[in-house]
């Protein structure tokens, strides 16, 4: 409707006729009244469709899948190195925390027993030993755990999934723990040593069962 209202010199229009002026200036009220009739639409939404934001670097991402990819990248990049070992950090609260291992702080102690944590999270996965709160459940069978790392674990026996693999023979497992357990067999490493006897073992397990013959005890 406004695009009416429009004014419009006609192509005809001689400059010297007496109203070419009148046109031009009624030409120029329309340039001043065009911003108001038309004003220009609101600034796009950088994150509009985009709900999954990094919070390190503020960019955003259509699915969540994407925005854990780009984290992954962040999680190469260790800017922040202690000084005590070299170790490195993608984030300074990070290498804060791992300060502590070197000045053995240990500021968050339970109340029930005593014991004393370097993370106020350490502190709270401990207390539930105590309460015997298990606040993450598996939606698959309905069993709870205590920490969420637990959690995750458990889920891997109902999706079959084995992220940690072996680069000597190629065999996959479902926890970082059980790979390193098995990479003992490669490496001939026995870190388990019996001190009774000193006989050493590549598995904990197989120390535990050895140890029954020392203490008579029948497997």
């Amino acid at each position: 409707m406004w695009d009416e209202l429009q004014p419009e010199i006609p192509p005809d229009l001689p400059p010297e006729d007496p109203h070419w002026g009148e046109a031009l200036r009624v030409w120029g009220m329309w340039d001043e009244l065009q911003p108001q009739l038309y004003p220009d639409p609101p600034p796009e939404d950088p994150h509009q469709g985009r709900p999954y934001q990094c919070e390190q670097y503020g960019k955003s991402f259509i699915q969540r899948s994407h925005l854990i990819r780009h984290q992954n990248i962040h999680a190469e990049e260790r800017p922040y190195k202690c000084g005590e070992c070299g170790k490195g950090f993608n984030q300074r609260s990070k290498l804060i925390i791992h300060q502590k291992i070197h000045t053995g702080e240990r500021p968050y102690e339970c109340g029930e027993c005593g014991k004393s944590f370097s993370q106020r999270s350490q502190l709270i996965c401990h207390q539930r030993i105590h309460t015997r709160e298990r606040p993450y459940e598996c939606e698959q069978c309905g069993m709870s755990f205590s920490q969420t790392f637990h959690l995750i674990c458990h889920q891997r026996i109902h999706t079959g999934e084995r992220p940690y693999k072996c680069e000597q023979c190629g065999k996959s497992f479902n926890q970082s723990s059980n790979l390193i357990r098995h990479q003992n067999i490669h490496t001939e490493e026995r870190p388990y040593k019996c001190g009774e006897c000193g006989k050493s073992f590549n598995q904990r397990s197989k120390l535990i069962n050895h140890l029954k013959i020392h203490t008579g005890e029948r497997s």
